[in-house]
């Protein structure tokens, strides 16, 4: 496919090695129990470019992955379900000012952390409710890090959060 439109659209040439790229990891890595963070934000990273694509000039994506990261391992596709939610939540509501910031990072404690805040469209008091994918993130992670996980949210009117912390493992 990407020959056939390479020499044509550009972008769609783009859009076929990003989608290749996270097909693979979906099909090889995700079978695994667990992959180096850096392969799960890369996948990260090809879905946000995507996504950058397909809303054109009204999405603002900022990602900061620490260059200090260390080695992490994590299971495969835990993280995406939060960049995915700030997309369908937030950017796809929004007709203008969209904005997702993504950080990947270690907090002084040494603690794995993985934060996303995006807009959202203006709801002032709105409660909002846990969804079926974050609801199943946390029991992922109630099995696989019991006691050494933090899953934070909180939002305003205009803004929705979350933080993930994986806590590093205790030897001894």
């Amino acid at each position: 496919m990407y020959s056939l439109i390479e020499d044509k659209d550009k972008t769609a040439a783009f859009i076929v090695v990003s989608l290749s790229d996270m097909m693979r990891y979906a099909l090889y890595d995700a079978a695994t129990t667990e992959v180096d963070v850096a392969k799960e934000l890369a996948f990260i990273q090809n879905y946000i470019e995507i996504q950058q694509i397909r809303h054109r000039r009204r999405l603002e994506v900022a990602l900061e992955i620490a260059p200090d990261l260390g080695p992490q391992r994590i299971p495969p596709l835990l993280l995406i379900n939060f960049v995915e939610n700030a997309v369908k939540h937030g950017v796809d509501k929004l007709r203008h000012d969209a904005w997702v910031r993504i950080r990947a990072y270690r907090d002084e404690l040494g603690t794995f952390s993985f934060a996303v805040a995006n807009a959202r469209p203006a709801q002032a008091g709105a409660e909002i409710r846990e969804g079926i994918g974050t609801r199943n993130t946390r029991r992922r992670l109630d099995i696989l890090y019991p006691g050494a996980y933090s899953l934070q949210t909180s939002h305003t009117a205009t803004q929705f959060d979350i933080l993930l912390r994986l806590w590093p493992p205790h030897n001894g």
